[in-house]
């Protein structure tokens, strides 16, 4: 036996410390790829928001460059139109730039440039807008080709006047033959772009910057004038081969120290590009503490874990040495389990022999109920008939005085006609008072014979529901009748029935006795009351009811239980009830429900099959 709990001990111990060590191993592999998550999550929301800010960044800069390109265009459509060749086709521009700026109001700078190099600029008191062509390189490139009819951009510069950041952009002019004529040029201010630059980049360490795809940075956020540099040439490379929109490796966000999450978006129509940055260091500082929280509530759950486990293993030990100091006592328990087992034996034969005991005075009682309602039966019976037969003996002791009286009479050598005809006289009434007197006693002879052998043998038979009752009501009359109480019946005469007769002569015995004894008492002139009748679903609803005290609410519950009654100790058994319920629900097969409310008389109501459930030739009232 040591063996094998000790073993089993072991077993146990490995077993707690494994499960503390794979536990802590789960918690710690899931804290790590939670952390490495969240770091995962963090950067691709800021990915998401620098994308979302690059696109408004690049419509609020493509619509600044769209104003000015629909002012230049305007006046090359209207060049195209003008039905002027080239000689004279420069004053006419000229005209035509100082009617566009009066009329608009966008109005600017513009400047004109013919074949030959020429300059005006439209606005003469700002010297800063003349430059000799080759600060301006874009005016070299559209002279030198003629067919390029693109939006060029140059070079952006801070005008000297009020020192504003601008962008300057151009584009060719062609008459009505789609002849070159010359070039028209602009500067677009991009004060305003500037500014929403800046305001995105005024927090979280975000930088933007604004770069042409030729390499030229346009502007950058923060920054000051001294940034207006040209934009690396890795950047402008990595623009060239990228598509539309994406994110950019983290060294090419621009001169800034660290590694940063950069993003982009193009705008071909005007081949520029916005870059959005952001400092990684800055952008993870709320993923570390979310981190370091992570880790030393992990750090805290694997140190309950291992106490835990520790107090686990303490708790093992104690359970060994209970499991130790239990086998010294097991075998006492065995032993005493077996001696309360044949004590539960011995007093489980006992508890059946008093089972079977209670039974069998159970059934005495139904069977001595059953004979106290049979001889309570011959006794009014008896009482009944003593009436008639004893008016017969006195009638028929007279009729023999009369016979005597006529036979003396007779004997005379002249009998008398007067005592003859009185003799007579008193023979017919003599005889009708006889022939009533047993009349009687024969209908209650006959009434009682047949309720009699119902009750006692419960053959099933079929039978007039309305004559049964009417035998059964005249049986019984001698119960009530001496107190003054009264049956009334209203019975349904078409109601016939394939059932026990016997046990319906037994419930309506039960409830008359019990209305007589129970409701009444020792009141006089009760009225009970039988009702027979069909119910819509083609059963037999018997109603019996009385006028008595009625039943209170806590004993009302209990009427159909056996041996229980009200009147303990003064001949009441407690079984008619619970013998009528018997005798409704199994041999029936039907249902009965009592109602009634103290001084307002009892109802009981039987529904039951015109044809009894059971087929039994012949049954015994069921058991309790």
């Amino acid at each position: 036996m040591r063996a094998p709990l000790k073993w089993t001990s072991s077993a146990t111990r490995l077993g707690v410390l494994l499960f503390a060590a794979a536990t802590t191993l789960a918690v710690i592999g899931q804290s790590w790829w939670a952390v490495a998550q969240d770091r995962a999550l963090t950067v691709e929301g800021e990915l998401r928001n620098g994308l979302v800010a690059v696109r408004l960044l690049e419509q609020h800069t493509a619509r600044e460059i769209e104003v000015a390109e629909q002012r230049l265009d305007s006046i090359a459509a209207a060049v195209f139109a003008m039905p002027y060749g080239q000689a004279v086709a420069g004053p006419a521009i000229q005209i035509l730039i100082d009617d566009n700026l009066k009329t608009s109001r966008s109005a600017g700078a513009f400047q004109y440039v013919n074949l030959q190099g020429r300059r005006w600029v439209s606005i003469v008191d700002f010297p800063p807008y003349v430059f000799e062509h080759e600060e301006r390189a874009y005016i070299a490139h559209l002279l030198s080709h003629p067919n390029d009819t693109r939006l060029l951009l140059g070079v952006p510069l801070r005008r000297e006047i009020d020192s504003e950041l601008v962008l300057p952009i151009a584009r060719n002019l062609y008459d009505h033959s789609g002849q070159l004529v010359g070039l028209i040029s602009t500067d677009v201010s991009m004060a305003g772009v500037a500014d929403t630059f800046a305001a995105v980049a005024g927090h979280a360490d975000v930088s933007l910057s604004l770069v042409e795809d030729a390499g030229p940075l346009i502007l950058r956020a923060p920054s000051g004038a001294a940034d207006l540099d040209t934009a690396p040439l890795a950047l402008a490379r990595a623009l060239a081969g990228a598509g539309l929109e994406g994110q950019l490796a983290p060294g090419l966000a621009g001169p800034y120290p660290g590694e940063r999450m950069a993003v982009f978006r193009k705008t071909p129509r005007y081949a520029i590009s916005t870059v959005y940055s952001r400092d990684l260091q800055t952008l993870l500082a709320p993923w570390r503490q979310r981190s370091i929280d992570r880790l030393l509530a992990t750090a805290g759950f694997v140190a309950f874990q291992l106490t835990l486990s520790y107090l686990l293993l303490l708790q093992i030990d104690r359970l060994n040495r209970a499991q130790r100091h239990q086998r010294s006592v097991e075998q006492e328990v065995r032993d005493l389990n077996r001696a309360l087992e044949q004590r539960v034996l011995q007093r489980t034969e006992k508890l059946q022999e008093a089972l079977a005991s209670v039974q069998r005075f159970q059934g005495e009682l139904v069977r001595a109920e059953k004979m106290a309602a049979l001889g309570s039966l011959v006794a009014g019976i008896a009482h009944e008939l003593n009436t008639p037969i004893g008016n017969s003996l006195t009638v028929a002791s007279t009729l023999q005085d009369v016979i005597n009286t006529l036979d003396a009479e007779l004997v005379q050598a002249r009998p008398r006609r007067s005592v003859l005809s009185g003799q007579v006289g008193s023979l017919k009434q003599g005889g009708l008072i006889l022939m009533r007197n047993l009349a009687r006693a024969a209908d209650l002879i006959a009434s009682f014979k047949q309720v009699a052998v119902d009750q006692s043998a419960n053959h099933r038979r079929p039978f007039g529901l309305k004559a049964l009752i009417e035998d059964i009501a005249l049986t019984l009359t001698p119960m009530f009748k001496g107190a003054g109480h009264h049956l009334e019946l209203e019975l349904d005469p078409a109601i016939e029935m394939d059932s026990y007769p016997g046990a319906l002569s037994q419930i309506l015995s039960n409830f008359i006795e019990n209305a007589v004894v129970h409701g009444f008492g020792q009141r006089r002139e009760g009225t009970m009351r039988i009702v027979a009748t069909h119910t819509a679903a083609g059963l037999v609803h018997l109603r019996f009811s009385d006028d008595g005290r009625g039943i209170e609410a806590h004993d009302l519950r209990r009427v159909f239980d056996p041996f229980f009654t009200t009147r303990m100790g003064q001949g009441g058994s407690g079984l008619g009830m619970s013998v009528v319920y018997n005798l409704v629900t199994s041999v029936l097969g039907g249902t009965i429900e009592i109602s009634s409310t103290p001084g307002g008389g009892t109802v009981l109501d039987v529904i039951m099959p015109a044809s009894a459930m059971c087929d039994a030739a012949e049954l015994v009232t069921p058991a309790l």
